[in-house]
């Protein structure tokens, strides 16, 4: 299985909205792309996830949207 699928069967499993799926599926994606592009380190890696997990969790337009709630984030968290 690879790392699309993964990502998408786990999006099934929790019963995300297309929204949610295709949010989840581009910042997992842009995570990727960033770490073969840029070599970040693990750590670098990870502060990036969170900032753009967080971005998406809370509701400050035009800087942030809430797409993903609590339980969600609980949910990505766990899986990533």
């Amino acid at each position: 299985m690879n790392f699309y699928e993964m990502n998408l069967d786990f999006c099934k499993q929790s019963n995300f909205t297309e929204q949610k799926l295709s949010c989840l599926m581009e910042i997992t994606h842009y995570l990727m792309t960033q770490l073969l592009e840029q070599r970040l380190s693990n750590e670098q890696s990870f502060k990036n996830y969170k900032e753009l997990l967080l971005r998406h969790s809370v509701q400050r337009p035009p800087h942030s949207l809430a797409i993903f709630n609590l339980d969600d984030v609980k949910k990505i968290d766990n899986f990533i």
